[in-house]
Formats: structure tokens, C-alpha cells, sequence
């Protein structure tokens, strides 16, 4: 049994269609019972054994899968009293009441329902409003209603904090199997945009068992990730885990971070920021040569970048592995990253060692400020374009250039919102060691610091560390215990 702070996003599609329902007399929308789907979820663990080594069916977000064959399970050792699951959608203003539909419980079959814990005392808390009710959830089969008051205003999630439980016959784990959020408010219906959602979930859901079968193949065992990764967080001004003590000498102390402006130094700025406060933790002092290397181009405002476009020959897609996460373009509606790892965001496993890159010239101008400023006309397009610079390592004695030492990516591109598209930036810093592999990447939400190890078929990340949000967290290898 393993703890783990977890969360899961869906990923999302591009099509968005705004629909305006007619105004009421008074020139307001009549507030409009529709449904939310489910755009993420996370929860204070959930369960991880042998029987279950890819996780497949338990993790939080297959709450909004609608499925009765896979639940959210927690992961303590106990009743799950005292556990939680918070479930996202994408923000809705003008929300005056909230309808839940809850399959309490494991569904995929009665003997499974009867054998595990089902929740019964419940505080559900919507948020942002903190609007907090005590409810209980009935001991049965099939869907069961809650209804709740909304103060009107935005609705973007709820949560639910267990407070006893129907026990099983046979295992004391706590397990809901389904969650779905109808919402009553005056925003206008999108029901395309809601239905990108749920078909979000399906992906991530399908994305999840290919991953499986990936990693149980000999093609698999040649990959340079393991097949899931154990997750630790702490925060930043009050520790409270072992993730904080990391190197049994720093004790987590508060991070601060410098103001810094919202204009084309902002990203430099960060970084210089965040490295600086990195190096006064005893845990990263292993890394003292790279984050002086990173904090070294982030004072410079990156001056020694140069534009080309770079080609990975390694062209395999990053998999859906636990613990770590493929930055997406749409964080402003949905993050996948919120409690995991942070991978190169070109979504390819060639990013992970600069050897295999290469670079080719790129005729047209554009500067990390025009691309984050959203200037050129890629970035109004529906497809995602990325924009690369680079620095690197001072060619060899015959001329050879030298290997890509740091990679600055900006991906743009119009963004799928309620209310159509919206034009949106991402960046991303990676820094390259000199064998290679990454070691270092930055985003204004990520800093993350990468250890590998020497596998049967090459090198495979065995560690990631950083500061993420407000807290620190330390991402490893899981090694999974058998428990029943």
C-alpha cells in the first residue's frame, strides 16, 4: 500500500462551438440545468499494488469515465476516513446550484461492491466559493443524488472529505466509481466544448492501457522511463512530508521567489529567481554546476539563444506513465502537471538526450518575446506550432558543431474555451548535461531537476526533483509491494 498525492487530467480536443441561449426578458440568461464533464481530478492517494502494477483502474480521475468497472480507490492503510477527492471541470460563471450523481462505492460488480468500503458520512465542499454541506451518501446500488446550493458565482470544483464509511466484507478500501456535476447557471451552454471533456477522459483512459501493454512488451523494457513513478509533495512554508527533508539536512524551507515582470525579461527573471533560491537547499547542492549554467543564460535574458528548428530521430511519443506528465498548451483550462514531473513538452522521447537532436536553419525571424507575445500567425492557427533556440557546447577541434547544451521552447496556437478560441503561449527551458541527457528544465509553474541511471538498454530516469506551484517535490521509480 503506497500513499501517493495523485492527480490526473484529461487531455483536450480542438473543436469549441459557443452557443448563446436567448435572453430572458430582462436581458439575462435564464439560468440552464447542463452538465459538467469531468476536466481533472486528484485525491490524497490512491491505491498501488501488484494486482494493479500499471494502475490502471484506480487513480481519481476515473470518477468521470462513467464507467462502474473503474473507481477511484484510496490508498491509506485503514477505512479512507479522513482521505479526499476533489473533481475539476472547466471554470463556469454564473452558477447558482449544483447537482451531483454519485455511484458510491466499486460497481464493476455487487460481490466487488459489498467486499470494499463505501463512502457514508460526507463534507462536500464546492469551490471557489468554499461553500461547505454535510451529507450522507446511502449505502446502495446504482446512482444516488446529492443537490447542493451554489452561492452564484464560478463553480470550477468539488470536493469530497470522507468522514466514515459503510465497511466491506473483505477490504477496507474506500472506493467511488463515478462521479457527474450538473450545473444550473446563466452562463451560456457549449454542450460540444462538454462533450471534448468527456472524450478527454476516454483518451486519457485509452492512452493508459496502451501504456500497459507498452510497458509488459520487450519493447518497453527499452525505454528510458520506468513504467510508473512515485510521487511525493511538500509545502514550501510548512513541509510536513519527507519529501521536505530530502538530503536529512535541509528542512524545507519557505521559497521565496522574486516579483518579476510581465514583459519579455519575466521568464528570465523566474528562472534566475528560482534557481538562486534552489541553491541555498542543501538537497540540490548536486547540482550546483548546472543551475549555474541555467542561472548564468537566465541573467543574460537569454542573449546566446539562437532560432533554429530542431529534429529529434527519435520520433517515439512520450507514453502516459504515472508520476510524470507532457506539458500541454491548454494549461490555462486543464493542467496535467499540477502533481507530476514535468517532461519535455514537445510530447517526444528524443528530447530527453540532446545526442539525438539535431538542427536546421530557419529562414524567418522570430524572437522569444514576439513568440510569447503571441505576434506571429502560427500562433492564431488551430495547430500548436513550436519555436526553438539554442545554445551550444563549443565546437570540436575539426569543426564539428558541439551538442545542444540548452533548448528554449515557445509552443502557440489557439486554445479550445467555453466560449471558443483563445490564442495561448507555453514556454519551457531544458538544459542538457555534457553526456546528454536533460537535466534541467524550467516553466513559470515547474523547475525540475533530473537524475538517470544506467539501465539494460540505455539510460532511464530513475529521479526528478524541484519546486512546483508552492510546494517541493521529489518524483521516483515506484517499487510496488504486493498487498493482498
Amino acid at each position: 500500500m503506497l500513499p501517493i498525492a495523485a492527480v490526473a487530467f484529461a487531455s483536450s480536443a480542438w473543436l469549441a462551438i459557443a452557443v448563446t441561449p436567448s435572453p430572458t426578458p430582462s436581458g439575462l440568461a435564464a439560468p440552464t440545468e447542463r452538465r459538467l464533464h469531468v476536466a481533472g481530478a486528484e485525491a490524497s492517494s490512491y491505491l498501488v499494488n501488484d494486482w494493479n502494477r500499471f494502475q490502471e483502474n484506480y487513480l481519481p480521475l476515473y470518477v468521470g469515465d462513467d464507467d462502474p468497472s473503474t473507481a477511484w480507490t484510496d490508498g491509506i492503510k485503514g477505512d479512507g476516513v479522513g482521505e479526499w477527492v476533489r473533481v475539476r471541470v472547466t471554470p463556469m460563471k454564473g452558477a447558482t446550484k449544483i447537482k451531483l450523481r454519485v455511484r458510491n462505492g466499486y460497481q464493476k460488480s455487487k460481490k466487488l461492491f459489498a467486499a470494499n468500503s463505501r463512502a457514508r458520512a460526507v463534507t462536500i465542499k464546492l469551490l471557489p466559493s468554499g461553500k461547505s454541506s454535510k451529507v450522507e451518501l446511502a449505502d446502495q446500488w446504482d446512482w444516488q443524488d446529492v443537490n447542493l446550493e451554489q452561492p452564484a458565482g464560478s463553480f470550477d470544483a468539488v470536493e469530497f472529505h470522507f468522514e466514515s464509511t459503510y465497511p466491506g466484507t473483505k477490504y477496507d478500501d474506500l472506493c467511488i466509481s463515478d462521479v457527474q456535476l450538473f450545473v444550473t447557471a446563466t452562463s451560456p451552454e457549449n454542450p460540444a466544448f462538454e462533450k471534448q471533456r468527456f472524450e478527454g477522459v476516454q483518451k486519457w483512459r485509452t492512452e493508459r492501457q496502451a501504456a500497459a501493454k507498452l510497458f509488459k512488451s520487450s519493447v518497453g523494457k527499452g525505454l528510458p522511463l520506468a513504467s510508473s513513478y512515485f510521487v511525493e509533495t511538500a509545502s514550501a512554508e510548512d513541509p510536513g512530508t519527507e519529501v521536505a527533508k530530502e538530503g536529512n539536512k535541509d528542512k524545507g524551507q519557505a521559497i521565496k521567489i522574486a516579483d518579476c515582470p510581465n514583459d519579455g525579461h519575466g521568464f528570465a527573471c523566474a528562472t534566475a529567481s528560482t534557481v538562486t533560491a534552489m541553491q541555498s537547499a542543501p538537497r540540490f547542492a548536486k547540482y550546483a554546476a548546472v543551475l549555474e549554467q541555467v542561472k548564468a543564460l537566465a541573467k543574460s535574458n537569454f542573449s546566446q539563444l539562437q532560432l533554429v528548428q530542431v529534429v529529434s530521430q527519435d520520433q517515439r511519443r512520450t507514453p502516459r506513465v504515472d508520476g510524470l506528465c507532457t506539458p500541454s498548451l491548454n494549461s490555462c483550462e486543464e493542467d496535467p502537471c499540477m502533481d507530476s514531473a514535468p517532461l519535455p513538452m514537445t510530447g517526444t522521447l528524443g528530447f530527453l538526450n540532446a545526442r539525438g537532436l539535431s538542427t536546421l536553419e530557419v529562414k524567418t525571424p522570430v524572437t522569444i518575446a514576439e513568440a510569447e507575445a503571441l505576434r506571429p500567425k502560427a500562433c492564431h492557427q488551430r495547430n500548436a506550432t513550436t519555436f526553438s533556440w539554442i545554445v551550444r557546447a563549443p565546437a570540436a577541434k575539426d569543426g564539428t558543431p558541439g551538442t545542444i547544451r540548452a533548448l528554449y521552447l515557445v509552443s502557440c496556437g489557439l486554445v479550445d474555451g467555453r466560449e471558443g478560441f483563445f490564442p495561448s503561449a507555453r514556454s519551457q527551458l531544458l538544459v542538457y548535461a555534457d553526456d546528454g541527457r536533460l537535466a534541467f528544465s524550467h516553466s513559470y509553474d515547474a523547475t525540475s531537476l533530473y537524475d538517470w541511471r544506467e539501465g539494460n538498454a540505455g539510460p532511464v530516469l530513475a529521479h526528478v526533483s524541484g519546486f512546483k506551484y508552492d510546494n517541493w517535490f521529489s518524483v521516483r521509480e515506484s517499487s510496488v509491494v504486493a498487498r493482498r
